[in-house]
């Protein structure tokens, strides 16, 4: 849950960081400075989530630290942009370039929440195996408490 709250709220920052290419340069500088705290938030909590999974599942904490990189890459790259991108015209390449770098940033952002419920529902599939095994061993006393046991001869 952590992960997409920081996540929902990165997304909004790069909302703002596009709309500040078109704004003035406080507005801009407060946006890409709202951006780098929440990749900062969004790495912190996905270091904790990785750590949490504990070294038997090393290959799930590289999933995930990979896809924090990679969206830590991708805001870098929309930085970039906006700052090529700022005072243009709306019709200006590198105002399509900057919505291009905001798409990849969205889309490195849903892969890593995919990552996440991956490693999730793996993490859980133990758990709900347990779950079910109870649920039949109490199933299974249910039944047994209504039948009558046999006399010993």
């Amino acid at each position: 849950d952590s992960i997409l709250k920081t996540a929902r709220a990165l997304v909004e920052d790069t909302k703002k960081l596009v709309a500040g290419a078109a704004s003035n340069q406080e507005d801009l500088a407060k946006s890409a400075q709202d951006a780098v705290d929440s990749i900062s938030r969004l790495t912190d909590t996905v270091k904790f989530g990785a750590a949490s999974l504990g070294t038997e599942q090393s290959d799930a904490q590289v999933m995930l630290i990979n896809a924090a990189r990679d969206v830590a890459s991708a805001l870098s790259e929309m930085i970039s942009a906006t700052k090529f991108a700022y005072g243009r015209e709306p019709n200006d390449p590198s105002i399509g370039a900057l919505k291009d770098s905001a798409k990849n940033l969205v889309s490195n952002v849903t892969s890593l929440l995919k990552t996440v419920k991956t490693v999730e529902d793996e993490s859980c599939r133990g758990t709900r195996a347990l779950e079910a095994a109870i649920d039949s061993v109490n199933q299974e006393l249910k039944m047994y408490e209504g039948v009558e046991l046999p006399e010993d001869r």
